[in-house]
């Protein structure tokens, strides 16, 4: 599994600064992808302990108010590997995770792994980019079928409880 950035403190990916991964790797080619490089599985580094323990370490900066994932596209990443990621940041960071994927809020919940990963992230968006659909006004997403997603509460009302990204920090 590989990496291709690592941000110790960004502040694109959510409101106000937080660290971010992006995982190398996609299956869907969405055209017009804003990070097309990252869909090659080859692209970047290895995703090491190492790396892990770096991202921890910047994670609990106090500076830092949230953990951004993204890719290429984490759920086609090891699954394993990422549900041990999401468990140690909220163990030993216990800051929230927003995750970016392509995959519909329905499609994860078909899956019990993509089940146990949710268990921990505080945001999703979800969705793939669709180019008939981009709208460049919209925050923290690029076309206006993807949806911000609370996961703990829709997880708990087994609904889609969109998130509103205002006053965040």
């Amino acid at each position: 599994m590989n990496y291709c950035d690592l941000r110790p403190f960004d502040s694109n990916n959510g409101i106000g600064i937080g660290t971010t991964i992006f995982f190398s790797g996609c299956r869907f080619h969405c055209p017009n992808c804003f990070n097309k490089e990252a869909q090659d599985f080859n692209y970047g580094k290895e995703f090491t302990k190492n790396i892990e323990d770096k991202l921890i370490n910047y994670a609990k900066n106090k500076h830092v108010n949230h953990i951004s994932i993204l890719g290429g596209e984490p759920f086609h990443q090891n699954l394993d590997i990422l549900l041990n990621l999401v468990k140690r940041i909220k163990k030993e960071v216990n800051k929230p995770i927003y995750i970016w994927t392509g995959f519909t809020w329905t499609t994860l919940l078909q899956d019990k792994k993509k089940i146990e990963i949710l268990k921990y992230i505080d945001v999703i968006t979800d969705g793939r980019f669709e180019i008939n659909k981009k709208d460049v006004r919209l925050l923290f997403k690029g076309s206006s079928n993807q949806k911000t997603i609370n996961v703990q509460e829709s997880l708990k009302q087994n609904r889609i409880i969109e998130y509103n990204w205002k006053g965040d920090v």
